[in-house]
């Protein structure tokens, strides 16, 4: 026969008995840990711990050299906009386009020249329409005459005078 007390089981095996203490006070189920095992688990960790490690550093220095080479680019970029702002600043001079025009073109420069004198318009001062003569229309009408086509280009010709045929028009 057996009995179980608290903390403490009797167990029979042949002809003597034995006691035996468990922490939990039943069968036993934690794992057994000697010292090769935690040694074992202990590399693991740290092999682990330096391939992170490793894999972090390479991480870095491929940022490092992306950005040496994104300096780099920038360098030739800001370079090249020097000699382009430099090119541009040589063919805005007035030499420069004068040797353009001169050999590129075959233009001459001006040597005679006269100055040309325009008279005034004779009717400078123009009447402008009257604001009341023309009508106010209703929405509805300004629509029709849109779509139609009607509207302030035929009162305009109906404002203006009559000019000959022979003249031209402006």
């Amino acid at each position: 026969m057996s009995t179980v007390t608290h903390g403490e089981r009797e167990v029979r095996s042949g002809s003597s008995r034995r006691r035996t203490r468990t922490r939990s006070g039943g069968a036993s189920r934690y794992l057994v840990m000697n010292g090769a095992t935690m040694v074992s688990i202990a590399a693991i960790a740290i092999t682990v711990i330096g391939l992170l490690y490793l894999v972090q550093t390479a991480h870095v220095a491929q940022l490092g050299y992306d950005m040496s080479r994104l300096h780099a680019q920038r360098e030739n970029l800001t370079m090249e906009i020097s000699e382009l702002e430099y090119e541009l600043s040589r063919f805005e001079s007035i030499q420069t386009v004068e040797g353009v025009a001169e050999a590129q073109l075959g233009m001459t420069p001006l040597t005679n020249y006269e100055f040309v004198e325009i008279q005034e318009p004779a009717n400078r001062q123009l009447s402008l329409p009257d604001e009341e003569r023309h009508e106010s229309r209703s929405w509805l009408g300004r629509v029709q005459d849109a779509l139609t086509g009607a509207g302030a280009a035929e009162s305009e010709t109906a404002d203006m005078p009559e000019q000959p045929a022979n003249e031209a028009r402006p």
